[in-house]
């Protein structure tokens, strides 16, 4: 999230708006005031934009830090940047007014306009889970497989193939194979899930385990990447 820190209005919304609703999207925000106990260097800042899955920058006041910012995030996230702002649009410097822009009001019909603005603009962006979290997924998976916990990944796809409800407090036997060769073990799911549900990737509602969006992204990725399990909880997948 890249907005001027001094604006009470910019800071409201992004505490009573802005976080809720990419909580909503499984999304981890972040000011750079949240990130850094110093004032950032060059080298940070860009780091932090790069391994953004979506930059999220309030130009009001037209702050110039901001605008540095949002000039590195149109370089490295031309197509993942959303730009929002009090502003009025004839205010808007010539150069990002083509670009999409969310108005937000400090009043309740303002907020409400906004909030279903940035969900349906999120959601958009966020339709190719794979592109937007590749990343993510890479690195996950490098972890687990660096780790010999490809069990996990291969429990995982077992609970996506599964025919029926599971429960977060059954034992799963499962077995499978993946690029360094073929596991089998049993674990409670609860258990041997437990990261993937703190990545967002699935959810206990009543202790039955569901899959989100980025975790249905997830589970192709790693078909995609030659994880594949064979056997769940009883039932062939061969």
């Amino acid at each position: 999230m890249v907005m001027p820190f001094s604006n009470p209005v910019a800071q409201s919304n992004y505490e009573h708006s802005i976080k809720p609703i990419c909580q909503e999207f499984n999304l981890v925000i972040r000011r750079a005031d949240e990130i850094f106990n110093v004032s950032p260097i060059y080298e940070d800042i860009v780091k932090e934009i790069q391994d953004a899955s979506i930059v999220i920058a309030d130009t009001t006041s037209r702050n110039s830090n901001v605008f540095y910012e949002l000039g590195i995030a149109h370089t490295l996230k031309q197509n993942r940047t959303i730009i929002i702002t009090q502003d009025e649009f004839n205010e808007m410097p010539f150069d990002i007014a083509h670009f999409r822009i969310i108005y937000y009001e400090n009043s309740i019909e303002g907020k409400t306009k906004f909030e279903e603005a940035l969900r349906k603009t999120l959601k958009a962006l966020l339709s190719d889970y794979r592109e937007t979290f590749k990343d993510e997924f890479s690195m996950v998976i490098e972890i687990f497989s660096s780790s010999d916990k490809n069990d996990s990944i291969i429990a995982l796809h077992g609970t996506s193939q599964y025919k029926g409800i599971l429960n977060r407090n059954e034992i799963c036997d499962y077995k499978g194979v993946h690029p360094k060769g073929s596991c089998r073990g049993s674990s409670i799911l609860d258990v041997i899930l437990k990261p993937f549900e703190r990545m967002g990737y699935i959810r206990f509602e009543n202790d039955i385990v569901s899959f989100t969006e980025k975790g249905k992204a997830f589970v192709e990725v790693i078909v995609m990447r030659r994880f594949k399990c064979e056997f769940f909880k009883g039932q062939n997948f061969e």
